[in-house]
Parts: C-alpha cells; sequence; structure tokens
C-alpha cells in the first residue's frame, strides 16, 4: 500500500531524551518540555470528527516513553472513544521492565530504533554519559516481539553501517525481527548540517539491495523509505502531504515529523492549540498548500519515468535542505530509480513507520 494509507493521529510527546544519538536531526539542546493533555484530547476529537479511523501514533523528538504516564492517560481516553481503536509506538527501546510489560498488552505497532550491531548501535546512540544501551534495547526487543501484533526496528544508516547491512539482518534474525527499515541519515532540522558526511545515495541502494536480497532467505523484510510507495501508484509521497496531524510540544499542529517546533520549517505547520477556549485553530490556506504538493506540482518529476512510485519523496527533507515543500532531494533520484528497476511492484508487507 502507498504510504500516504497509513493514516495516524502523532503525538509528539516530550522534547526530553534519554540518549545523545550522534546523528539527530533535532540537536543537541532539550527543552524538556511536555505536550499538553488537553491539547491531545482535542485533537483526538477532532480527528475522530474528520471521519478517521482512530489510529494513534506515539512519537516526539525526543523519547516518548519518558511520558509513560502521559501515554497511559492518552491510551485510556481513546480507548473509551473507540475500543479498537489502534497504537503505535516509536521508541529508543530504552526503558524499564514495566513499561515493556505494558507496551506489550496494550500497543499494537511497536517500531524500535537500533542501528545494526551492537558495536555500531553503541557508537551512534548511546546515553549522555556515553554508556551504552545494546543490551537494555536488545532485552525489550526480544520480550516485546513475541507479544504485540507487529515489531520492526528502524535503522539509520550513516558511515559506520553502510557496508554492514548484511550484518544488520543477521543482527535482527538473532533477536527474532521479521521487518526492518533502513534510512539514511537526515540533515539537522534548521541548519542543514549532517554529522558525517553525507553518504551518495546510489551507495546505500546498492548496498541495500544486497542486503534486501539477503533478508530474503532468512524471510526477513528489508525495506527502504526509498521503496515505500513501490506497490502502488499515488500522486503523494506520505501522509504528510494529506495532511495527518502531528501535534508537537509547544501547541502546534504539523504534518511531518520533521515540523516538531516553532519557528522550524513553518511550511508543515498548519494548526495551533487555543488553550484558553480549549480549541485547534487550524490554517486552511496552509492545508491547502500542503495538499497541493502532489508529484503533478513537482517541476523536477514531470519526466520521470516512475513518478507515481516515488511522489517527490519526503516533504521534510525538502523544505528543510531547499526551503520550500514544492522540491525535491534530486540527489535521492539516481537511487530511487536504480531500487525500482528491482523492486517495482513489490509487495510491502508493513508500512514505513
Amino acid at each position: 500500500m502507498a504510504h500516504c494509507r497509513k493514516k495516524c493521529l502523532s503525538i509528539l510527546l516530550t522534547d526530553d531524551c534519554n540518549l545523545k544519538c550522534k546523528y539527530c536531526y533535532c540537536g543537541e539542546e532539550r527543552k524538556k518540555d511536555s505536550i499538553n493533555l488537553d491539547f491531545v484530547k482535542c485533537a483526538i476529537d477532532d480527528f475522530v470528527k474528520q471521519g478517521n479511523k482512530l489510529f494513534i501514533r506515539f512519537f516526539g523528538n525526543g523519547e516518548p516513553t519518558l511520558e509513560f504516564d502521559k501515554i497511559k492517560e492518552i491510551h485510556n481516553y481513546a480507548v473509551n472513544i473507540d475500543g479498537n481503536a489502534i497504537f503505535e509506538i516509536q521508541t529508543n527501546g530504552v526503558f524499564n521492565e514495566n513499561i515493556a510489560e505494558w507496551i506489550s498488552n496494550n500497543i499494537d505497532i511497536v517500531w524500535i530504533s537500533y542501528d545494526g550491531t551492537t558495536e555500531v548501535n553503541d557508537f551512534y546512540r548511546a546515553t549522555f554519559n556515553n554508556t551504552s544501551v545494546s543490551n537494555v534495547v536488545e532485552k525489550n526487543i526480544r520480550y516485546i516481539n513475541t507479544r504485540v501484533k507487529e515489531l520492526g526496528v528502524r535503522a539509520t544508516i550513516g558511515k559506520k553501517n553502510l557496508y554492514k547491512q548484511n550484518e544488520i539482518i543477521d543482527k535482527m534474525e538473532e533477536l527474532g525481527v521479521k521487518y526492518i527499515y533502513s534510512d539514511l541519515m537526515f540533515a539537522d532540522v534548521g541548519n542543514k548540517l549532517y554529522y558525517e558526511d553525507e553518504i551518495e545515495p546510489l551507495e546505500y541502494a546498492k548496498e541495500f539491495l544486497k542486503a534486501r536480497k539477503y533478508a530474503e532467505t532468512k524471510n526477513i523484510y528489508y525495506g527502504s523509505f526509498f521503496t515505500i510507495n513501490f506497490d502502488e501508484k499515488t500522486n503523494i509521497s506520505c501522509r504528510a502531504c494529506l495532511p495527518m496531524p502531528h501535534l508537537t510540544v509547544d501547541g502546534f499542529v504539523s504534518c511531518c515529523d520533521m515540523g516538531y517546533a516553532e519557528g522550524e520549517l513553518q511550511e508543515l505547520i498548519y494548526g495551533k492549540y487555543d488553550k484558553k477556549n480549549n480549541k485547534i485553530i487550524y490554517d486552511n490556506q496552509k492545508i491547502k498548500n500542503i495538499q497541493a504538493r502532489t508529484v503533478d506540482n513537482l517541476i523536477q518529476c514531470q519526466n520521470c519515468e516512475i513518478k507515481y512510485y516515488c511522489a517527490g519523496g519526503c516533504i521534510g527533507e525538502a523544505i528543510n535542505e531547499n526551503g520550500t515543500i514544492y522540491s525535491i532531494k534530486e540527489k535521492n533520484c539516481e537511487a530511487i530509480k536504480f531500487l525500482a528497476k528491482e523492486l517495482l511492484g513489490e509487495k510491502i508487507p508493513i508500512l514505513h513507520p
């Protein structure tokens, strides 16, 4: 299914984090703010009134499980509205046994960030004291994996694991994981700097394809952000272009994970919580502008033979690197076309987180 079919309400619970990942696109400053629950409840009510099936995704430019009590309260509120509500969480996997048990009993889809081998993960993803977290993450993956409907791992690819993607597959096989997605590092939001020298997308794609074929021999699905629309034609790249709401800690509604704060990537922001009147005020012109970001309106895509299986790529990356949502990250085009020759029409068993 095209990625825009993943119609969910994303809640960016907190700016705070228990890790200091070297490549985090949110930068180093952490305000440690937390989302307003009245704002969340308002957004849930609006989401349902707009005719959407209740699908809540816990996310954050921080670590969502640091706001565990709020997760539970939001879960209870949503279940009282719709007993069949779907819940997803993307987490760094660094939490205690009580949280692991609750997630196993109450969350349908779990995505855990882990960058492949223990050595690589410890290099990129460590605590503020530079201590290892891999043992904790691996323990939680093993525990949760057999208890939820779907568990996947999201691996960020940098210089340390570009040529170790087969080893990522081996590690996931060891942990019992059946679904993996990999993404290249993003530039920091706002200043457009990468932690490392940027990897050539085609170089990544070639190594990804080798690992993808290797994963198939182990009955593991290995996907890429480059391939998320390869099984269905679409005019828009992802749910951001619908737009689907992403609630920020400072009371804004964004269309994308990368639009997480006031002052950053403002074209992605289309709503604001009015605390005094307990309602969300939506900017209809902003919504129209976002919805106009279709592949047919992207000049760079007009002569592309696979434009309806890519649809211009990530809207967040486009504005972060080029200053406008009506652009594309052209350096990705060759890599996506390369992968399309092999994978176009593939069946995608689980949508990208």
